[in-house]
């Protein structure tokens, strides 16, 4: 992973609430499921509101389960079904695209956030507990 990934991702967790892993914990073990919620919504923003490579729209739309590029759909789509499926061929026809480390980094992070909280409102809902 390159270091200006590194920073990118510090800044958005540093900017929502500058906790180290074990404070977080804690943090998120104290917080109630609307507080998690608006904790989880504001690193999502920050994601798509913080200066990067790939352009905030396609973050967005990578965050909220959309349409991406075509040149990044399978790549997308496989980090959304299981992450451990995708491939260097993958990261290679999406660099032969012309997207770089960087772009392909915060990609990455914004389709695992989103898909991660579309998976936690699954099993809530399936639990019968309130979003």
């Amino acid at each position: 992973m390159r270091a200006a990934g590194v920073v990118w991702v510090a800044g958005c967790t540093r900017e929502a609430g500058d906790l180290t892993r074990r404070r977080a914990r804690g943090a998120l073990r104290a917080m109630d499921r609307a507080e998690r919620r608006g904790a989880f919504a504001n690193v999502a923003r920050l994601i798509v509101e913080r200066d990067g490579r790939l352009d905030s729209s396609v973050r967005r739309s990578a965050i909220d389960g959309g349409p991406v590029p075509a040149e990044v759909t399978a790549l997308v789509s496989k980090i959304r079904a299981r992450a451990s499926d995708v491939t260097d061929a993958d990261i290679d026809h999406a660099r032969a695209a012309g997207y770089d480390e960087d772009q392909l980094f915060e990609l990455t992070v914004a389709t695992a956030v989103g898909e991660s909280q579309r998976r936690l409102n699954r099993v809530l809902d399936l639990l019968g507990r309130k979003r």
